[in-house]
């Protein structure tokens, strides 16, 4: 069988407390023709020294380069451009790859030469959780783009799933440079919707929930999805639709971080007034939920074990 070799690109900013976990998830991959480069974006915690005492200490192909504090969509293109595999893989700095990840998307891009994009269901988790493990999984990568787009659905994590052609990257020009917090959402709906695309039927990644993670700032947020929206819309019906989704859901996610009190209170004025939109897209919410939950418990002594054999004292 064909070896290819597949770059990872991990952008690390302020990840003192996981990316030694992240990078051993790395290092135990059960495919071997791999690089790994690491872009530290100008971390001013302890990542730099984590990583090279790690690099150090698991002879492998690493590359570890420092830049200025640019953002993660930079230091992502950053990593591309250094890259030097057919294929290229992305790891966020907090989140964990399952051994069989890459093997799993070799093997679809060598099963089927036309395939661009391959993404894979993961795993949501947070710190010391023991049940309760979410999975979210889609078969349809078109329907996957657009649920993602109008935020009824789940996102792609293309961040930390995704693993595309090289060529693919540099005739998309990569992620878009102007965008940050839907820098994913906008390459995945390019590729997704010209090119042959696929999801692996089984999660290989664990998507860590941690506080003051980046995409909890929903500024950036509004803004990136004005940008995307209106790139990626050809129809003023289905834009006007989609402002209105984005509207409610940042509705819901504001009333759900002011605590429960608040959240039932807002349901109840929705419901009193028979506000159909906020209510659809509360169903939304809590149905993807529900079934991403279910979805974890048969999973569950499974992903225990491995978040266990996966864990590092800070």
């Amino acid at each position: 069988m064909p070896n290819p070799l597949v770059s990872i690109v991990i952008p690390v900013y302020n990840k003192e407390l996981w990316i030694t976990e992240t990078l051993r998830s790395v290092f135990n991959q059960n495919y071997e023709n791999w690089e790994c480069i690491i872009v530290n974006d100008g971390s001013t915690d302890e990542s730099l020294n984590r990583i090279v005492g790690f690099v150090d200490s698991h002879p492998a192909k690493w590359r570890v380069v420092t830049i200025a504090n640019s953002g993660q969509t930079f230091a992502r293109n950053y990593g591309i451009k250094l890259s030097d595999g057919d294929y290229v893989s992305f790891l966020d700095a907090d989140d964990l790859w399952h051994p069989n990840k890459l093997i799993a998307q070799i093997e679809q891009f060598l099963g089927n030469p036309g395939l661009e994009l391959s993404l894979t269901p993961y795993i949501i988790f947070s710190e010391n959780q023991r049940k309760g493990f979410r999975i979210v999984k889609k078969s349809n990568p078109e329907k996957l783009v657009n649920d993602w787009l109008s935020m009824r659905g789940f996102g792609g994590l293309i961040e930390s799933t995704g693993m595309l052609k090289r060529s693919t990257l540099v005739d998309f020009d990569y992620f878009d440079g102007q965008l940050s917090m839907t820098a994913g959402l906008d390459l995945c709906l390019r590729v997704v919707r010209s090119k042959p695309s696929i999801i692996t039927t089984q999660p290989y990644v664990y998507y860590r929930l941690s506080k003051g993670q980046f995409h909890e700032n929903e500024n950036v947020l509004v803004s990136d999805l004005i940008i995307t929206t209106s790139v990626h819309t050809n129809s003023l019906e289905i834009l006007n639709r989609l402002k209105v989704n984005h509207a409610n859901y940042l509705y819901w996610s504001e009333n759900r971080s002011l605590g429960r009190f608040k959240f039932v209170k807002s349901i109840l004025h929705a419901l009193l007034i028979f506000d159909f939109s906020k209510l659809a897209m509360l169903y939304s919410l809590i149905s993807r939920n529900i079934v991403a939950i279910f979805r974890g418990v048969w999973r569950q002594r499974a992903i225990r074990l491995f978040l266990q054999n996966h864990r590092v004292e800070p």
